[in-house]
């Protein structure tokens, strides 16, 4: 797993990995068995902290721009990137109905993934389970307490094609538009930081 972006409302961190099955995401782009995909995870100590109140729509819209820039930071983390251009597919694992919803938002999509699991492969599930149960206590001090250790998984899958029409092709239309003087600016003050080279 690493950092593709280091900036503090980056909330995503990435993870090479290769799909286990046939996958056909409704756009039509097609993973087959084998194939490099990039796997989502959160980044628990850049998640925005519930609020002492509980969770408000301030939080969640926040947390919202937070998922937005982060998937941002990936398209131009690929982008930057030659050595990954094979990767069509990136996928991450909800285990929460509200988190699927704010996921859909950004172009992610439900496939039921076909291939049951190994004894071994629900041993390893159950164990990440507990850790999730343990970081919950240990980053929100204990407010947010886990009734059980058994959580619903759903695998989601957001199409390379996807991610850039909306974070690059878009950002490029947004400069196209822009003053002169506006873009002399930016290059002049860079809002992003180089990716790290960690692949």
């Amino acid at each position: 797993m690493f950092e593709y972006s280091h900036k503090p409302d980056c909330i995503l961190r990435a993870q090479l990995s290769r799909l286990t099955s046939d996958v056909l995401l409704s756009d039509g782009t097609f993973g087959r068995s084998g194939d490099r995909v990039i796997d989502l995870h959160f980044w628990n100590e850049q998640i925005p902290v519930k609020p002492v109140a509980g969770y408000s729509l301030a939080w969640g819209c926040r947390f919202n721009r937070s998922v937005a820039k982060s998937l941002r930071g990936l398209a131009q983390f690929l982008m930057s990137r030659p050595q990954l251009s094979d990767i069509n597919i990136i996928r991450a694992i909800t285990n929460l109905d509200s988190l699927q919803r704010i996921a859909a938002r950004h172009g992610f999509e439900v496939i039921r993934d076909q291939v049951k699991l190994s004894p071994w492969q629900r041993v390893h599930r159950f164990g990440e389970n507990i850790l999730f149960g343990l970081l919950t206590l240990a980053c929100h001090s204990g407010r947010a307490r886990p009734r059980k250790f058994s959580r619903s998984r759903q695998v989601i899958y957001l199409a390379r094609g996807a991610l850039d029409c909306k974070y690059i092709a878009a950002a490029r239309g947004h400069d196209q538009s822009m003053g002169v003087g506006e873009q002399q600016k930016n290059l002049l003050w860079p809002r992003e930081a180089e990716a790290p080279s960690t692949v």
